[in-house]
């Protein structure tokens, strides 16, 4: 038969005999002929496949929801914000400065390349290492996903890291709120100062305007009083408004809105950014830590070992029943 190649070794194996295809009966029995070579391929392969299992690092995830900070008296500073700046939802800010430290690389460093002390216990967490951290957001609710190299990640040390991104959160919503407040005080100090000026030089013109109505109504020997238009006046009237003009102290009394924006400033300078701070008891704490292994994928390895092995093993024990054929081949042409 044309497909006897595969299995014979004498000399009835031609060359037309090469050429030809084979069937699944003529694999299998290339697979009997040569089941010494496709089973110890099998078994190195398998072999190699419990050595990388046994030679990787396990991951293991840990999921957990947790919670935004909070900060003391923030109803304050929600009024603040919409008395003297803009209405600004702090919560909000909060909330999004907190995704965002959870995510912070910096905050990663910081908190899993030191050991962090505390006053009972030293929790060694540089000897964790850090895969992938991912935040996932749900309406307001956040659930943080992490991979680690530890198994036993205690939850006291996953409190602190949550712990180090709420301050990192907070620290920067309460550094926005006090630069706020800084620009906004700035802004009045400005406003003021050029509405006094504005009016000092308004001052200067109207006194200006002034003497010119005394020079003309001295000129037209007008000296008592006729009329309150310009020159009219006479000039003991004019002597006396350019004097008191001369004179005044201060044009504050004369700046429309000066006084409300004074007061606004006396209450920006009141407000102390420092009195508002994160609450401890609140921050970094979970109801349920969810903790299971992702890699390796021991199933999905062994899976992909056995397939891989029984095909090498049948490549395998075809190759080399080929190379027998050719040798053979080439042993009957030199007879």
């Amino acid at each position: 038969m044309p497909n006897d190649f595969l299995i014979k070794t004498n000399s009835d194996c031609t060359e037309d005999n090469l050429d030809d295809g084979f069937t699944l009966p003529d694999l299998w029995l290339v697979l009997m002929r040569r089941k010494k070579i496709a089973i110890t391929v099998f078994i190195a392969v398998i072999i190699i496949t419990a050595i990388y299992l046994f030679s990787l690092k396990p991951v293991y995830r840990l999921e957990v929801d947790v919670k935004p900070p909070l900060i003391e008296h923030v109803e304050d500073i929600n009024k603040i914000y919409k008395k003297y700046i803009n209405d600004i939802d702090i919560d909000n800010e909060i909330y999004k400065k907190f995704v965002e430290s959870l995510q912070s690389a910096k905050v990663l460093a910081t908190y899993f390349s030191v050991p962090i002390k505390n006053s009972a216990d030293s929790i060694q967490v540089e000897k964790i290492f850090v895969y992938d951290l991912k935040v996932q957001q749900i309406g307001k609710d956040i659930k943080l996903r992490v991979d680690v190299s530890a198994q036993e990640l205690p939850e006291n040390s996953l409190n602190k890291y949550i712990y180090l991104a709420s301050v990192k959160a907070v620290s920067e919503v309460l550094k926005e709120f006090e630069n706020r407040i800084k620009n906004k005080r700035q802004s009045l100090l400005d406003e003021i100062e050029f509405k006094r000026k504005i009016a000092k030089k308004e001052r200067e013109d109207q006194i200006l305007i002034l003497e010119e109505q005394y020079n003309i109504a001295k000129n037209l020997n007008l000296f008592d009083f006729i009329s309150t238009v310009a020159y009219w006046k006479g000039t003991k009237a004019l002597y006396v408004e350019i004097n008191s003009l001369k004179n005044r102290k201060s044009d504050d009394p004369y700046i429309d809105g000066l006084r409300n924006m004074q007061e606004i400033l006396s209450e920006l300078n009141a407000i102390d950014a420092n009195k508002y701070t994160i609450i401890n008891e609140t921050v970094g704490q979970f109801d349920e830590l969810l903790i299971y292994q992702t890699k390796p994928n021991v199933k999905f390895v062994v899976i992909l070992g056995i397939i891989l092995g029984i095909i090498l093993a049948m490549f395998s024990a075809i190759l080399a029943n080929y190379i027998q054929i050719i040798r053979q081949r080439f042993r009957d042409k030199l007879r």
